[in-house]
C-alpha cells in the first residue's frame, strides 16, 4: 500500500508533540469555557456542562458574553461584581485570541519542511493554504503558541474560581461508613 507521506515529511517527534499539546490544551480550553458558562448560569458544574456546554468554543464564548450582559443589566453586577466581570471579559478575549489556531492544527495535515519548520495543508485541497489561511510554524512559534494556550487556560481557571459553584443538591451523596468517612 502506498501513501502520500514520505518519511522525510513526517514531523519530528518534537514538532508532533508540540502540535499535540496545542490541540490537547485547546480541548481543555473548551472544557474551561463550558465550566465558565455553567458558573455564569448559576448551575451546578456537571448539569451546566451537560445542558449548556454543547457546541463550538465560539458558541460557548457567545453564551458567556450573553450571561455577562444579563448579570450586568438585569442583576446590576450584584451576583458577578463589576471587577470580576472585567476579569472574565479579559479571559474570554485571551481565549478567543488562541482558540482560532486550533482548527488549523486539528484539521490540516502537517509536513515537516525541515527540522525547525512545519507546513500545514488543507485536507480537502492538498494544496498549500492561501495567504490568508497560510500556516507555517517553527519550533519557536509552536512553543510560544503552546504557552499562550496554557496562559489562556490559566486565565479561565482563575476567573472560574471567582464565581461560586452551585451545589448538586439532588445528587446522591456518598454514604458514610461505620467510622464516619465516605
Amino acid at each position: 500500500m502506498s501513501t502520500f507521506r514520505n518519511p522525510y515529511f513526517t514531523p519530528t517527534n518534537e514538532q508532533a508533540a508540540l502540535v499535540g499539546h496545542i490541540v490537547m490544551d485547546c480541548a481543555i480550553l473548551e472544557f474551561n469555557l463550558a465550566a465558565l458558562v455553567s458558573r455564569l448560569a448559576l448551575m451546578p458544574d456537571l448539569l451546566g456542562r451537560a445542558v449548556l456546554g454543547e457546541g463550538t468554543a465560539s458558541g460557548l464564548e457567545d453564551r458567556a458574553k450573553r450571561l455577562l450582559q444579563v448579570h450586568a443589566q438585569r442583576y446590576e453586577d450584584k451576583l458577578i461584581p463589576y471587577d470580576h466581570r472585567l476579569a472574565i471579559e479579559a479571559a474570554l478575549r485571551q481565549a478567543r485570541s488562541v482558540r482560532k489556531h486550533r482548527n488549523a492544527f486539528a484539521h490540516h495535515i502537517s509536513f515537516r519542511e525541515d527540522d525547525d519548520s512545519v507546513a500545514f495543508f488543507a485536507l480537502s485541497r492538498m494544496v498549500l493554504l492561501t495567504d490568508n489561511h497560510h500556516r507555517r510554524e517553527t519550533l519557536a512559534s509552536l512553543r510560544a503558541l503552546r504557552e499562550e494556550v496554557r496562559a489562556a487556560n490559566n486565565a479561565l481557571e482563575a476567573v472560574i474560581t471567582l464565581i461560586p459553584g452551585q451545589p448538586e443538591r439532588w445528587a446522591k451523596q456518598p454514604e458514610a461508613n461505620a467510622n464516619g468517612s465516605a
